[in-house]
């Protein structure tokens, strides 16, 4: 018997400093200190000769008096911690052999119900007790000395006599079978810290569910304690559904659980893995009711089933295997949702597994094929045969894996506007929020090396296509250095295509348009290089192909259309189409215009189609020019005189010249006419001769002006051309408004930093000349001078004086309007716009205003100024 008493129980009869060599040497019992060699124990670190002589008497007394320990530690109270918890639980009512009624009835004045109970107690404090002689203390250490010697007398004494269990309110609902089952285990066990333990661990008998830590610190008990605790409750039960009679206490479960147990079993006992959904639908498959949900009996069935409970965000499941548990099952989620983040593309299982086995996780090929089950945002693609996974495209980190996506999956050439419209469509639909800007989208994309922009185009592709990144004006040069010879439209878009399908053939006439410098026409329809002139004396200036077809020819396009054809109603589209056989390459925008206005086009609405006719008894009025597009065409005779080498120029000559270019007669004749306060009309043997008043000529310089200006403001907004309706007047809300001063500030510090560029304030977004007299009207000096005065403040305020030498303004008188007019010129350094104590950096990209963070703005610097 003394062999049993712990090693800590001695500490009322050893010094401390004794038990801490024991405790060194890993002894737990009084048996293990017989063992010790003295050799052994003088070479422990520390000892000394007062340790060792106690060492000798301790092991001299377990040698002649044992028993002396034992009484020591039973008069103490000592065994009621150590003695085994089947022996604890045993309650005396059913040890009706050892225990004599009159001892019993003694223990239940005293309110001792259980073994534990007793075993607390000393002799002595038994024999205080009242009606309680010498017999009945004896009876007591006669009890004792059975507990601590020879317990199984008792276990098999409490069998013979306890009842079975069984479960009440028995029904068809297992779950509510099982309830009362594990309230009736308990009542019998009758040890209340284990019910307790075990009921908040998995939310049972309507507790909350708490942690092994969380119930430890309230019973002041380790973890793991805890866990041992509920491991053998666990076990216990699962025996007793399993259809066992537990000897400790005697009892046995239903046959009917037993059996609707079983059959769970075998149900699941194949499976490592399985979420909850999963499980739950199998149990309702098998139990045959509706009602099943996950709740707290649901989850410690499974456990008794060998399975352990876990979640990964909002997906629960259970598994039953070794070698995982939650921990480690999140690092391997973790781990495969980072590879898919960074692949962005779908990736195979076979590859997955193999860059995670690459890394410090390896987990089995089993445990990842249930990781990929159970996160939730992973979605499967099937190409053909083979298989493959991503992430959910709201899980994508950034808005440049979202626009990789996107071009992954189209394979095509889209525009930045086409890309981030596809982008936040895909969030709508899945429930996020729309995400940034298209100005943010392509700050991304451009420091990102999988993406290349083509051109100036705003259009992107991915690196990995090897796809021709040519602009439009070198895919365009590129063509006539093919063909070497003077190329038709036609053939420019149809060699650009070839390889390039993403060019709109109505691209091609704008190119040669806008670069005139680079490109002359030799007749209707066909053009050259200008450094092939020499080679053709006919070359001539390009025109605005837009203007070249004006009424007549437009009607003679479209008489010929319709004869051809055998429709007598056909589409915009095919309209459009058909038109650049003529060399006629208008936009569709710009084709619903034209038609509408057409009287000899009668349109006619079927269903969502717009159907044009073909009216041939409607004669063409003499249509004439707006007067922006005669007052070019006025600045456009001038120029022709003044550059001519005899200032004295035949009338029939100068219209003949603009006739070939497109311009109607009428309306040349009709410039003259009106301008004869410009022009001077001479007659020399029958010829009629245009000449500049000789009062004209020192303005000249300024109707030069005048005429970029409108032309300016015909083409519309640009990379180097902005608008700005006021400077500091608000329209919408009718007063003044000192936000719009700073977006015009941030438009100068774009051109600044770009390429330079023009601003006009006083015209809308619409190129409609509005001027800038309600500007004026805010002012303290409400007149030009005041508005020059306040403009050069704000510079100040907002810029370093360095820059005013790159921008130069003044107010010009446009349509009887005046238009404060800005020039700024490509600055020699970066600019930055001061705001308060902090300092932004901008540029010009397409139409806008682009704003760059550091990161962008550093590398911008460097290429922009550096090349």
């Amino acid at each position: 018997m003394s062999e049993q008493v712990p090693i800590s129980h001695l500490r009322k009869q050893v010094s401390n400093r004794l038990l801490n060599k024991f405790n060194t040497l890993g002894l737990k019992n009084v048996d293990e200190i017989s063992h010790i060699k003295l050799e052994d124990f003088r070479l422990l670190k520390s000892v000394g000769t007062k340790t060792v002589e106690e060492f000798i008497e301790l092991q001299e007394k377990l040698k002649n008096d044992p028993e002396s320990l034992v009484k020591v530690s039973a008069d103490q109270g000592f065994f009621s911690f150590d003695i085994d918890s089947e022996v604890n639980c045993i309650n005396i009512k059913y040890l009706k052999d050892s225990i004599s009624n009159k001892l019993r009835k003694t223990f239940e004045k005293m309110g001792l119900t259980t073994i534990n109970d007793v075993i607390k107690i000393t002799p002595d404090y038994l024999s205080i007790q009242a009606s309680v002689g010498k017999t009945t203390v004896d009876e007591f250490n006669s009890l004792l000395s059975i507990v601590f010697t020879t317990p199984d007398i008792l276990i098999k004494e409490s069998i013979k006599y306890s009842p079975r269990l069984l479960p009440q309110n028995i029904n068809d609902d297992f779950f509510s079978n099982v309830d009362n089952l594990v309230i009736e285990y308990f009542n019998i066990l009758n040890d209340s810290k284990a019910q307790d333990i075990l009921s908040k661990r998995y939310g049972l008998l309507g507790n909350k569910q708490y942690t092994l830590e969380e119930i430890g610190i309230f019973y002041e008990l380790t973890r793991e304690r805890i866990r041992q605790i509920e491991e053998n409750q666990v076990s216990r039960i699962n025996l007793l559904l399993s259809g066992n009679i537990l000897k400790k206490p005697f009892c046995y479960a239903n046959k009917k659980i037993v059996s609707t147990f079983d059959d769970l079993y075998n149900i699941f006992q194949d499976q490592l893995f399985i979420t909850e959904t999963d499980a739950l639908d199998q149990l309702k498959e098998k139990l045959v009711t509706k009602n099943i949900s996950p709740r707290p009996i649901v989850f410690f069935v499974f456990e008794l089933l060998g399975f352990t409970n876990g979640k990964y965000e909002d997906v629960g499941y259970f598994y039953r295997t070794g070698s995982l548990d939650n921990n480690q099952f999140h690092k391997v989620c973790n781990s495969i949702i980072a590879i898919l983040q960074q692949s962005v593309k779908p990736i195979s299982l076979f590859d997955l597994v193999i860059k995670l086995k690459r890394s410090k996780i390896t987990p089995s090929k089993e445990i990842i094929e249930h990781a990929i089950s159970i996160i939730p945002y992973i979605e499967l693609r099937i190409i053909g045969t083979d298989k493959s996974f991503q992430l959910t495209f709201t899980k994508l980190t950034s808005l440049k894996d979202m626009a990789y996506r996107i071009l992954s999956e189209k394979h095509e050439v889209l525009h930045s506007n086409d890309i981030f419209r596809e982008l936040q469509h895909q969030l709508v639909t899945r429930g996020q929020k729309p995400r940034d800007s298209v100005r943010s989208l392509n700050n991304q994309m451009a420091s990102d090396d999988r993406f290349k922009a083509i051109g100036r185009t705003g259009k992107w592709i991915l690196s990995e296509w090897n796809y021709n990144t040519q602009s439009i004006i070198e895919l365009v040069l590129d063509a006539f250095h093919h063909y070497n010879a003077p190329c038709s439209v036609k053939m420019i878009v149809d060699h650009i295509n070839s390889f390039r399908s993403d060019i709109r053939p109505q691209s091609v006439p704008s190119i040669l348009l806008q670069h005139k410098d680079k490109f002359l026409k030799i007749d209707r329809g066909r053009y050259i290089l200008r450094e092939w002139r020499n080679s053709y004396p006919d070359a001539k200036e390009i025109g605005d192909e837009n203007e070249i077809v004006d009424a007549d020819r437009l009607h003679e396009y479209l008489r010929d259309i319709y004869r051809v054809t055998l429709k007598k109603e056909l589409l915009l589209k095919e309209l459009q189409e058909k038109l650049e056989k003529y060399d006629v390459f208008w936009s569709e925008s710009y084709c619903h215009v034209r038609f509408n206005k057409c009287p000899y086009l009668i349109k006619l609405k079927k269903g969502i189609k717009n159907y044009y006719y073909f009216n041939k008894e409607v004669k063409i009025p003499d249509q004439g020019k707006t007067s922006s597009k005669l007052e070019i065409l006025n600045q456009n005779i001038i120029e022709y005189i003044n550059n001519s080498r005899d200032k004295l120029l035949p009338l029939r000559s100068i219209v003949n010249h603009f006739y070939s270019q497109g311009e109607i007669r009428a309306n040349i004749y009709g410039v003259i006419n009106k301008h004869n306060n410009i022009f001077n009309k001479e007659e020399h043997n029958g010829v009629v001769y245009l000449s500049m008043k000789k009062d004209q000529v020192t303005t000249q310089n300024e109707q030069e002006q005048n005429a970029k200006h409108i032309e300016n403001i015909k083409k519309g907004e640009g990379r180097k051309i902005e608008f700005k309706s006021s400077l500091r007047w608000d329209f919408r809300r009718n007063e003044v408004n000192k936000d719009l001063e700073l977006v015009v500030i941030k438009a100068l510090a774009a051109f600044l930093n770009t390429d330079g560029g023009n601003l006009y304030i006083g015209i809308d977004d619409y190129s409609n000349i509005i001027g800038i007299d309600l500007d004026l009207k805010t002012l303290k000096k409400q007149n030009e001078d005041g508005l020059i005065l306040y403009f050069n403040q704000l510079m100040t305020q907002y810029f370093e004086k360095s820059v005013f030498g790159f921008i130069d303004h003044s107010i010009i008188s446009i349509a009887d309007k005046k238009v404060f007019y800005v020039k700024v010129l490509k600055s020699s350094k970066p600019v930055y716009v001061r705001i308060e104590n902090d300092k932004i950096f901008v540029i010009r990209a397409a139409a806008s205003v682009q704003h760059l963070d550091i990161e962008e703005a550093t590398n911008y610097i460097t290429k922009h100024w550096n090349s």
